[in-house]
């Protein structure tokens, strides 16, 4: 069994400035592979994404993650992301919450084109998940994805080209999942933090269904507004 360390490109996209909190997190990585981190500035995503991708594949990489600049992810989280690869996976994820009301997963359990090529998805319902070990998702945003470079390689480019009114990410992934037969793990024991106007997590999304709950359940009566 080969020893040899295996090399990381981590790719972060970004529009010129990095939240403190997420340089802090950066900074306190820790990791048993060999990590070499790309910045690229640029208002256009796609085209970061496509980039940064080929400079990952250009290198020789073995891994490819993509992090996005508002994110704030702990010590341990690229490592344990490229566990699972290491064990055979070929795509993994973490488990991102929006950072907007009602703050869902940024996972989904279904995915459709449309006529208009347009790809339809349905926010994965984690009520009544299992959140204590890893499990399958039909799509996912990238804001903390890895990847075998193996993917990027068999992929037809330009890899990020989005198709309308769908985002870049979710084009890759529908093409990768559906075209290609990829399938993305979700770890959601990897914590991680999205910052808006403050770090929003699973708790803002978990406040979120328990509120709900207390509506339907009639311990609480919800506002109404004329």
């Amino acid at each position: 069994m080969s020893n040899k360390r295996k090399n990381i490109v981590i790719g972060i996209p970004h529009t010129g400035t990095l939240n403190v909190d997420v340089v802090r997190g950066l900074l306190g990585i820790q990791s048993k592979y060999n990590l070499d981190f790309q910045f690229l500035k640029s208002s256009i995503l796609y085209i970061s994404r496509d980039t940064l991708a080929k400079a990952a594949l250009d290198s020789g990489a073995d891994y490819f993650m993509f992090l996005d600049s508002d994110q704030i992810i702990e010590k341990d989280t690229i490592d344990r992301l490229a566990a699972h690869l290491d064990k055979g996976e070929d795509i993994v994820t973490t488990l991102i919450f929006r950072k907007d009301y009602p703050y869902q997963p940024c996972v989904f359990s279904e995915q459709k084109q449309m006529d208009n090529k347009q790809i339809a998805l349905k926010f994965y319902d984690l009520e009544f998940q299992d959140l204590s070990k890893p499990f399958y998702v039909a799509n996912c945003g990238m804001g903390c994805l890895m990847m075998k470079v193996s993917v990027l390689e068999k992929m037809s480019q330009p890899w990020f080209l989005p198709v309308p009114y769908t985002g870049e990410d979710i084009t890759f992934l529908y093409k990768a999942t559906n075209d290609y037969g990829y399938k993305i793990l979700c770890d959601p024991t990897i914590q991680i933090g999205h910052v808006g106007y403050k770090n929003f997590t699973r708790k803002d999304y978990l406040k979120v269904i328990e509120d709900d709950n207390r509506i339907l359940n009639g311990s609480v009566t919800p506002e109404v507004y004329l």
